[in-house]
């Protein structure tokens, strides 16, 4: 039976899943609470996002969670050439420096936010923005033309 009929006398029908969400475009300003560092990937990213219809108002919490884990990562890395890759404990034993950690578990938020606004190559693959319109209902079109 066609869908039109169908909807007509109330069957349930399953619909397509929409491809896109409605969010309003453009960005908020970098929070106040972001450090230097954290900032100025803000700074270099936003006008990317928006340029490819990514960035929203409501995504700037998400934004900033992933300019704060980038802006750690640097701090560690910048603390491993500062003091050197192994410490040696009391015992004489070699370990890795304790900003390893630090910048490994960053990297890794980093990589996690970074993937929900497409900014890894994989990502930018399954994260697309677009202008389509939900689709017109077809019962509509075909009872009110």
């Amino acid at each position: 039976m066609p869908k039109p009929i169908l909807k007509i006398r109330g069957s349930k029908i399953r619909e397509r899943h929409r491809k896109t969400i409605d969010v309003p475009p453009g960005s908020a300003p970098a929070p106040g609470w972001l450090c230097p560092l954290g900032k100025a990937e803000w700074n270099r990213v936003t006008p990317m996002l928006e340029s490819s219809r990514v960035m929203s108002p409501r995504y700037q919490q998400a934004l900033a969670a992933y300019c704060d884990s980038f802006a750690d990562m640097l701090k560690a890395e910048k603390e491993l050439r500062d003091n050197g890759l192994t410490l040696m404990d009391d015992k004489g034993r070699v370990t890795n420096h304790p900003a390893w950690a630090r910048k490994r578990d960053a990297r890794a938020s980093m990589l996690r936010f970074a993937s929900e606004f497409g900014l890894t190559a994989c990502a930018a693959a399954r994260v697309a923005a677009s202008d389509e319109k939900p689709e017109e209902d077809e019962a509509s079109r075909i009872l009110f033309g």
